[in-house]
């Protein structure tokens, strides 16, 4: 699927990193750089989302990387399901050193699940036998841009992405899982995720709180 609008948000970097988004909008016109002041994550992602033209969204952090079919098999699924809200597929954790094999997938071949909005819930909040992370993530979804509107990521240090889709499970009608590894999620010694047990963590205390709050006020079935 080669149809996209690259956004990309230069978050107040400190290296090289706008030169090599500039580079990039150079040699292909679907690339759109913005250079902001630093904001964090959760505001560089409401900076591009703003930017967007598209009738999809997707987020993919600045230090992952992704499988050359994930669009392809995300936007076939909600093809293929004019009732589901977004689509979503398996990620594998990528450490420094690992070396990639990329398997070439084919479609029909794939299986894909419905995913109600009561699984979605318990899912995320770990009532399930896998892990949650597949569900929780922001980075691995292709979403319906009108099913986001008046949705923005929540400026705190840690857990946007389980504050934005607890919202978005809310609203949600269904959701499909195409069950294939398409996302690379790259694990850095030294970033937030592996820093110990921090004051980060106590702040996630809180998020969970307000995504009890959140769900036990719009619905209080879940």
């Amino acid at each position: 699927y080669k149809d996209l609008e690259a956004i990309l948000v230069d978050d107040g970097s400190t290296d090289n990193s706008g030169q090599i988004c500039d580079k990039y909008a150079a040699e292909d016109i679907r690339c759109k750089v913005f250079h902001t002041e630093n904001g964090g994550l959760s505001a560089a992602r409401n900076y591009g989302l703003a930017q967007a033209t598209g009738d999809f969204i997707a987020f993919v952090d600045g230090d992952d990387f992704v499988h050359p079919q994930i669009y392809e098999f995300l936007y076939s699924a909600l093809d293929e399901n004019p009732n589901a809200d977004f689509s979503f597929c398996q990620f594998l954790s990528f450490h420094a050193g690992d070396i990639l094999t990329q398997q070439h997938f084919q479609y029909s071949t794939v299986s894909k699940q419905e995913i109600s909005k009561s699984q979605m819930v318990c899912r995320m909040f770990g009532s399930w036998k896998d892990d949650s992370t597949v569900y929780i993530v922001a980075w691995n979804k292709l979403y319906r841009r009108r099913f986001l509107q008046n949705l923005h990521f929540e400026e705190c240090p840690i857990s946007e992405d389980l504050i934005f889709n607890t919202a978005v499970s809310i609203r949600m009608s269904q959701a499909i899982l195409v069950d294939a590894p398409l996302y690379y999620y790259v694990q850095r010694t030294g970033s937030i995720i592996h820093q110990g047990i921090t004051k980060k963590y106590i702040d996630k205390i809180d998020v969970y709180d307000r995504c009890y709050n959140l769900l036990n006020t719009e619905s209080p079935e879940l």
